[in-house]
């Protein structure tokens, strides 16, 4: 029973010290460093009606390639971690940014379009800001009406979570150890 135990925890810790799946690992850093404004920042807000579980995370990048992950509600880590992202990676974050035209976006998609009659089994929101300089726009969007969300923003999320390793600190803490199969499911879910 002891190694069965020992294997649910180990399935639960080995991402989260590895680095998940990510492809990106950030580097520690000391919590004392505080840089300034974010070039880009993302949060995301997600509430499962179903099972009743509400989700809260932000992610921030500063022009020094430093990251800064919030935990505010069901991650795997709560509270604030830093680490540091490559200048490729800052790149790639930007490049997203650019090849989804997003300085032309309108500021809000999605849920302002939805039938609110209609109870939703999932809604994630998220808001996305670029800040550079003189530049800074910001956009809000939901799920809850996928026709309503840009072209690419799904993609600019992917992005922006897989290239600041931040994903392994955005899974929820919350695991559903028997599903109604029978088999060890993680309710972490990054295909939105």
């Amino acid at each position: 029973m002891n190694n069965i135990h020992g294997l649910f925890l180990g399935g639960l810790l080995m991402p989260l010290l590895t680095g998940g799946s990510s492809g990106a690992y950030a580097e520690s850093l000391p919590t004392e460093i505080k840089p300034g404004q974010p070039i880009f920042s993302l949060e995301q807000r997600t509430k499962r009606s179903l099972t009743n579980q509400y989700q809260e995370y932000r992610i921030e990048i500063y022009n020094d390639q430093t990251i800064v992950f919030h935990g505010i509600w069901n991650t795997r880590l709560i509270g604030e971690v830093q680490g540091k992202i490559s200048p490729k990676q800052f790149s790639q974050i930007y490049a997203a940014f650019v090849d989804i035209g997003f300085f032309d976006l309108k500021s809000r998609y999605g849920s302002e379009l939805r039938d609110k009659r209609i109870p939703l089994e999932a809604e994630s929101e998220y808001t996305i800001t670029f800040h550079n300089k003189d530049v800074q726009k910001t956009v809000v969007f939901s799920n809850a009406v996928p026709p309503g969300i840009p072209p690419g923003m799904r993609l600019l999320i992917d992005k922006f979570k897989h290239m600041s390793g931040a994903r392994q600190w955005a899974c929820p803490a919350v695991a559903q150890a028997f599903p109604p199969h029978g088999e060890f499911s993680d309710v972490c879910d990054f295909s939105e």
